[in-house]
């Protein structure tokens, strides 16, 4: 991860969301930097239970589309574009939930 990628990871989101606005930074690449940043940190801290990285990309090329079609509709959400993480405890459809449990390890 470069300097200029690694600074996007502590935009805050107020800040993205702005830039994404201007065009002056798609939801792609920020994804893609905060994707870089977590597999740097997946071998030594294991943040994730789950990565999922190829839902976020898809999740962050639609957003991209919305704002480059300028739909109105999705453009109203000041989230649109933002990468989200749940905590392992959130059931999420299609997504392993284990909720730290060796019972739930597959659920």
């Amino acid at each position: 991860m470069t300097g200029q990628t690694a600074g996007l990871a502590y935009l805050s989101i107020a800040q993205a969301g702005a830039m994404f606005r201007s065009g002056e930074l798609s939801p792609v690449e920020l994804t893609r930097a905060l994707i870089s940043r977590t597999e740097a940190l997946q071998q030594p801290l294991a943040p994730y239970a789950t990565f999922t990285p190829e839902i976020a990309l898809a999740q962050a090329r639609a957003a991209e589309e919305a704002f480059l079609r300028r739909d109105a509709d999705r453009l109203a959400s000041p989230l649109l574009g933002i990468p989200v993480g749940y905590k392992d405890i959130v059931m999420t459809r299609g997504v392993r939930t284990s909720g730290g449990s060796a019972l739930y390890e597959h659920y």
